[in-house]
């Protein structure tokens, strides 16, 4: 299951004509093609890995104008990317272990009533595959 991801993961690291890339750091550009075939797991792996790094990540979404509440699923999706981005960046296969945790928030729109805020944090460990 991992050799397949491996094999594609080597073959979008390498531009191809037309593709539209994310600039994630000044350092480094990532495809969007690359950064969905990088896997985020609360669990490990069974194949051979290595260590690249700890990673953590933090978003938020606040209730809108014409919401009735800040979307939690929004919040998790934009923090399971960003750690996408970091294992990326950071030449990582995968990113294993993780934990997620959150806390809903007050905070005050520019009318001076009250908006639902909810935070997402989440770390785990970035790893590449050893072939």
């Amino acid at each position: 299951m991992f050799d397949k991801l491996k094999k594609s993961l080597a073959n979008a690291s390498r531009p191809r004509e037309g593709e539209a890339s994310v600039s994630h750091s000044a350092s480094a550009e990532v495809t969007d093609a690359k950064l969905d075939l990088i896997k985020v797991s609360t669990s490990g792996v069974s194949q051979p890995f290595e260590v690249v790094d700890v990673i953590f990540a933090f978003d938020s979404h606040k209730e809108g104008f014409l919401e009735s509440g800040a979307d939690p699923t929004r919040a998790f999706v934009k923090v399971v990317n960003r750690l996408r981005a970091i294992c990326a960046e950071l030449g990582g296969h995968a990113v294993i272990n993780c934990q997620f945790d959150y806390r809903y928030a007050v905070g005050e729109s520019m009318m001076g009533n009250a908006k639902q805020v909810v935070e997402i944090y989440a770390y785990g460990t970035a790893i590449r595959f050893l072939e």
